[in-house]
């Protein structure tokens, strides 16, 4: 891939990163708030798109079997999540900085065998939490909470950390 591709992971790393400090600054409840139209609260959320970028990066790294954890009871802390995107965000970085366009990978995902560009879960990764983040931002701007600026312009006026 081209050297350019990590830079939008890094942004995906530092769109997320500072979205979660914005809710560890806003009231506990803010987790709790959901909107029509979303997926469901915004802990929820959250929760939903990590486990599916972890199983997005399992199938980039392995071809082992492909599944999705249920959502766990209790969600995990704000803080777990957080170190868990933490570690997401740099494997994510790696392998946008490494998979060629002709890398394919294997698997099997509910009894099916696969084959696929490698570049499809990792383009899915991107794109799952654009999404969601809109999700979440929806539900804050519903409910009167102020947002960071989560575009790719704030993160070049940041630096491109």
């Amino acid at each position: 891939m081209t050297a350019a591709l990590p830079l939008l992971y890094r942004h995906h790393r530092w769109s997320w990163l500072t979205l979660f400090d914005a809710l560890a600054q806003s009231s506990p409840e803010s987790l709790t708030l959901t909107t029509p139209g979303v997926y469901g609260t915004v802990h929820e959320t959250i929760t939903h798109t990590l486990l599916n970028q972890r199983r997005f990066i399992g199938a980039i790294q392995s071809s082992a079997a492909v599944s999705l954890a249920g959502i766990p009871d209790p969600l995990p802390s704000l803080d777990d999540l957080r170190a868990h995107f933490v570690q997401d965000a740099e494997d994510l970085i790696a392998a946008a900085g490494t998979i060629a366009a002709e890398t394919k990978i294997t698997g099997s995902f509910r009894g099916q065998q696969f084959e696929m560009p490698a570049v499809i879960p990792l383009f899915q990764s991107y794109n799952h939490g654009v999404e969601h983040r809109t999700d979440i931002t929806t539900i804050l701007a519903a409910h009167g909470y102020e947002l960071p600026a989560l575009h790719v312009w704030a993160f070049l006026d940041a630096g491109m950390p």
